[in-house]
């Protein structure tokens, strides 16, 4: 599911990118291109936090550093 949700969150950030490039093309107002891309922005880094390995037993694994 993580990545699933870094993968939305990339593609409105990507969507909000190609829309904002349109936008400017017809001098529209820029709203709507900025609000995907913070959405985007805010996906990816829950899709990221939902992937973090460090819970508490992996971050006594690493503090340990017994898994050389």
């Amino acid at each position: 599911m993580d990545l699933i949700v870094f993968l939305a969150g990339a593609a409105l950030f990507g969507g909000g990118f190609f829309l904002l490039l349109y936008f400017l093309f017809r001098k529209k107002p820029l709203t709507w291109p900025f609000v995907l891309m913070i959405f985007g922005v805010i996906a990816c880094f829950v899709g990221l936090l939902l992937s973090s390995p460090l819970t508490e037993t992996s971050a006594a694994f690493i503090s340990t550093e017994t898994y050389l």
